[in-house]
Parts: C-alpha cells; sequence; structure tokens
C-alpha cells in the first residue's frame, strides 16, 4: 500500500513539475520561412474593372507598393507574375507577400500603362493556414477594393 502511495506522490509530482515547465521552457520553431497571400477583389462596373491592367500590394502602414520596373521580392519560379481571375464579383488577384502579417496595406490598381488608377490603404484581416500559433505560418487576407470610374 505505501508502494502505491508513493508512486502516486511521484506521478503528482512528475506531472506538476512538466506542466510547469511549459511555461518557461520557449517554443523552438524551425528556421524557416514562407509567403503570403493578399487576395485582391477589384469590383465595380465593367469597363472600370476592365480598365485594371496590374495590382500591386505592400503590407504595413505608409509603405509603397512596387513599380513595376522595381525588382521581384520573390524569385519567378516562387511567386509567378499575378494575373487576374474573372468572377462574378469582379476581377480577382493573388498577390504574394513576405512574412508579416499587419493590419493594414496598401493596394494599387494601375492602367495598361502602368499609371496608378486607384491607391488605397486596406484592413487586413490574415487567416493562418499552416504552421503554429506558436511560430506563426503562411497566411492569406483577402480585400475588396472598388475600381474607380
Amino acid at each position: 500500500m505505501r508502494g502505491r502511495r508513493v508512486w502516486a506522490a511521484t506521478g503528482a509530482a512528475l506531472s506538476v513539475l512538466t506542466t510547469a515547465a511549459c511555461g518557461i521552457v520557449p517554443t523552438a520553431c524551425p528556421a524557416i520561412g514562407w509567403t503570403n497571400t493578399v487576395v485582391v477583389t477589384v469590383s465595380g462596373p465593367d469597363g472600370s474593372v476592365d480598365a485594371v491592367r496590374d495590382v500591386a500590394v505592400c503590407t504595413g502602414t505608409g509603405c509603397t507598393p512596387p513599380a513595376p520596373s522595381d525588382p521581384p521580392v520573390l524569385p519567378p519560379e516562387v511567386a509567378p507574375a499575378p494575373s487576374p481571375t474573372s468572377t462574378a464579383a469582379g476581377a480577382v488577384w493573388r498577390l504574394p507577400v513576405l512574412m508579416g502579417t499587419p493590419d493594414r496595406s496598401v493596394v494599387e490598381l494601375r492602367d495598361a500603362a502602368d499609371r496608378p488608377l486607384l491607391t488605397e490603404t486596406v484592413r487586413t484581416r490574415w487567416i493562418r493556414y499552416g504552421g503554429s500559433e506558436q511560430c506563426g505560418g503562411p497566411s492569406t487576407a483577402e480585400v475588396t477594393v472598388r475600381a474607380p470610374r
């Protein structure tokens, strides 16, 4: 009987120590990187959506979307040039961005001559679809921008 109590007490002590150690020992995250995606839906009357030939995005407050002549942030084999997908809501662009999930981003709509049609700061709400809560992981934010007439 005494042996059972000793084992029970030992088990309880180990359980408490293990649980307490979870708060002390930091989580080890693998040293990897990923790209996030901003999905931009361009809505508006048909003519205004058709005038949009390119969409650029940068994440963060006060950032400037990359110019068409800027070198790509990601190599083309990792992030091919985005092109729109037509939907009932308008045109949808999937744009890769670097790690980080700021709550504001800047979207720029451009015409066929690469002139800005609209530059707008948007709220980005990110949904993580990989990785973990402790270490982060690839995320997607969906935003809608109305094309100017």
